[in-house]
């Protein structure tokens, strides 16, 4: 870019069971990604696959799994953690909001 700054985008990651030891690994993925396409990450979302699987369910079990969101920048020396915000209950309708406001969406196994 010809004035020096990244884009800021929002990254959505989904993946199957529990976040945990593998948050580390996606966070690796999403800074080579970031790397490779030159942009700054403003949030990356850490949730499950089965909310994109449920496509309009609004079963209780999905409408309030826990989600986690993490806030990184995109440094060039890979991504610093920010406050992780664990959600008490995050309503289906925010998930379905954030995916059709990601740019990327990105699923794991």
């Amino acid at each position: 870019m010809t004035d020096g700054a990244a884009p800021e985008r929002l990254w959505v990651v989904l993946r199957q069971g529990p976040l945990g030891a593998d948050e580390e690994a996606i966070l690796a993925a999403l800074d080579l990604a970031a790397k490779r396409d030159g942009v700054r990450l403003r949030s990356v979302v850490l949730g499950t696959a089965s909310y994109a699987a449920e496509g309009a369910s609004t079963s209780s079990a999905h409408a309030t799994a826990p989600l986690y969101v993490l806030e990184e920048e995109h440094r060039g020396r890979g991504l610093r953690r920010g406050p992780g915000r664990p959600t008490e209950a995050v309503s289906y309708a925010q998930i379905v909001t954030w995916l059709f406001q990601a740019e990327k969406v990105i699923s794991f196994p």
